[in-house]
């Protein structure tokens, strides 16, 4: 598997092969191995996005395309005054200062992003906007497969291990992409799988039961039902 150039972009930990039902051998790969994995070499060329009119008073960077992307919860939903993460899977963006490579952003009220001004064009398979969860340096994203194919538009949680641990409910897009997940400082992260049925029910956990449960997975015991993936995040 080629190395990446993004740090955040990491191998996980070592992880069950416990998955969903609905699954055969699901792997879980940090962003960047997994675009190796479902979007190589031999696949045709994705199409260009389309170009935007310049922005006023101005756009984000330099360049003679411009853009501007919108956030959608599972790829179909706007999601307005939404923190986002973009980032490219294949080169950096010009812009972008961070060691990682990501722009941390807000949506407007209709889930877009600024208009970005770039020297190249972009295609629809390297662009990676994603709903960001906390802010900072250090940051991660999953992308989840199922016999080598994204795990398109399907519920998953994130456990986070702040104090106390933050517990997330998300789908991810069409290529299985989670959440972003950024911070201050280094973390570890825990995916699990979420039955498409099963969704209103994992809502409607207690939550002291559910701090009790995201508690002991960061300590260690994270080898339980759907779990999927684990990492650290990278700067």
């Amino acid at each position: 598997m080629p190395d990446h150039p993004y740090p955040f972009m990491q191998q996980p930990m070592p992880r069950s092969t416990a998955c969903l039902a609905s699954l055969t051998a699901a792997v879980i790969v940090i962003l960047g191995s997994a675009f190796f994995a479902f979007a190589g070499a031999s696949a045709p060329p994705a199409p260009f996005l389309p170009t935007v009119k310049p922005a006023k008073p101005a756009a984000i960077g330099k360049g003679r395309y411009h853009y501007q992307l919108t956030l959608r919860e599972g790829g179909t939903l706007p999601m307005g005054d939404t923190p986002f993460a973009l980032f490219l899977s294949n080169r950096p963006l010009p812009f972008v200062s961070a060691k990682n490579q990501v722009w941390q952003g807000t949506t407007d009220d209709f889930g877009r992003t600024p208009v970005f001004a770039l020297p190249f064009r972009l295609r629809a398979d390297e662009v990676v906007l994603r709903e960001r969860i906390g802010s900072g340096p250090f940051g991660a994203v999953f992308a989840a497969t199922a016999d080598g194919e994204p795990f398109s538009v399907s519920p998953y949680s994130l456990v986070i291990c702040t104090d106390p641990p933050r517990h997330v409910l998300g789908w991810t897009d069409a290529r299985g992409y989670t959440a972003y997940v950024a911070a201050d400082a280094p973390l570890d992260i825990y995916l699990y799988g979420e039955h498409m049925d099963g969704m209103a029910e994992a809502m409607a956990v207690d939550a002291t039961r559910r701090a009790s449960d995201d508690a002991a997975i960061c300590k260690g015991d994270f080898e339980r039902e759907n779990f999927m993936g684990a990492a650290r995040l990278q700067p």
